[in-house]
């Protein structure tokens, strides 16, 4: 599918220049007519993607240089790194990370990835790492991966390739665990399911759906977001009602697997889809790595029509719970800085300490740009 469909059930073709409003979809727009133009054949399969050289993220927090301290912390106030200095220094007292600062204090900036198709940006915890979907020669799309040397810097603009596989149309919203033994990402044409890939002596091995027919039902899912533990799973069907002019609107859903298994259970998800704010359609979940914090996209109201959506109506909105296992969101706040008249946002990653926020800007049912940005707080 490239486009959003209507009430009247026609398609609306999206943003232009190949690429299209990717929150709203489960697939970008080569999904159609993609395999007659590659070549790719639809069921092929393929090694894992190159292996690479780089070690797991650190899992204490990072100063302002990068440095990983290697102390654990509590997510609260204490003895830590002071963020809000932008020092780096060690510090009594001082907040350990962003999650309590205004949902607003957020200064933006242009993500540059050089490639055709390159979209779906998505940061480690530490947010060192960025992975994204990019065209890969000639084979398909593939996933990418850019790496920085300290948190003040922007991400080189040339990623390395991180996974490839052939056979997959459609791949798309990477989400790799913070220890990297992990790859989720969205695949399917038309329909689109959560795969995973597993990591083993360096080299990611073939993908498969991560869970069975009960658990990824007849609908689209996509933008999965797990845990840095690797026991929740969250991601986005398009199972909602019509919602003015769109057809289907979208729930978000919970799995949960005991860390050592490979695959998520094959049981209906916990529906856990924000509600009692003020906002319509909620959609792309952007979940942090403990699952406690929760930004998403949605509109302030319906329109009649698509194009309506373009009028900055649709921007970030940001919920917590107490709890992983909470299906009830709290503080349900939206954000007057992530949003942009003449067009869409929508949220793709968080870091662990709340600091640093991938979104992506694209104009509905138009010919326009697809941006990505990092917001920064703290």
């Amino acid at each position: 599918m490239s486009g959003i469909k209507t009430t009247t059930g026609s398609v609306i073709a999206l943003a232009g220049a190949g690429l299209v409003a990717g929150c709203f979809l489960p697939n970008p727009a080569f999904d159609v007519g993609f395999a007659e133009t590659t070549g790719v054949a639809t069921g092929a399969t393929g090694s894992g993607g190159a292996a690479t050289t780089e070690a797991p993220p650190t899992s204490g927090p990072t100063t302002a240089t990068g440095e990983a301290t290697g102390e654990a912390t509590t997510g609260g106030p204490g003895t830590g790194v002071d963020v809000s200095s932008g020092t780096g220094e060690p510090t009594t007292g001082a907040p350990a990370d962003c999650w309590d600062l205004p949902i607003d204090a957020w200064t933006i900036e242009t993500i540059v990835l050089t490639g055709e198709a390159v979209g779906s940006p998505s940061l480690s915890p530490d947010g060192l790492g960025l992975v994204y979907r990019a065209q890969n020669g000639g084979d398909g799309l593939g996933i990418f991966r850019a790496q920085r040397a300290s948190l003040a810097e922007p991400f080189p603009a040339q990623g390395q390739p991180y996974f490839f596989e052939l056979g997959l149309i459609g791949l798309d919203y990477p989400e790799v665990r913070g220890d990297e033994s992990e790859l989720f990402f969205t695949q399917g044409d038309p329909s689109g399911d959560i795969y995973v890939s597993h990591r083993t002596n360096n080299t990611w091995g073939v993908a498969t759906i991560a869970g069975g027919v009960k658990l990824f039902g007849p609908a689209s899912e996509s933008h999965p977001n797990v845990t840095e533990d690797g026991r929740f799973l969250l991601f986005q069907r398009d199972d909602g009602p019509a919602v003015g002019a769109l057809a289907a609107t979208w729930n978000f859903y919970q799995a949960e697997r005991e860390p050592r298994l490979p695959l998520f259970p094959d049981v209906a998800p916990l529906q856990v889809t924000p509600s009692g704010g003020a906002f319509v359609h909620p959609v792309c979940p952007a979940l942090s790595p403990d699952g406690l914090h929760l930004f998403f996209g949605a509109s302030d109201t319906p329109a009649a029509e698509l194009v309506e959506l373009n009028d900055g109506r649709v921007g970030v909105w940001y919920a917590r719970r107490d709890q992983v296992t909470d299906a009830a969101w709290q503080d349900i706040v939206r954000s007057d800085v992530l949003r942009q008249v003449g067009g869409a946002t929508c949220p793709t990653s968080v870091t662990a300490d709340g600091c640093q926020l991938t979104t992506t800007r694209f104009t509905l049912a138009t010919e326009g740009e697809y941006t990505m940005q990092l917001a920064r707080r703290g």
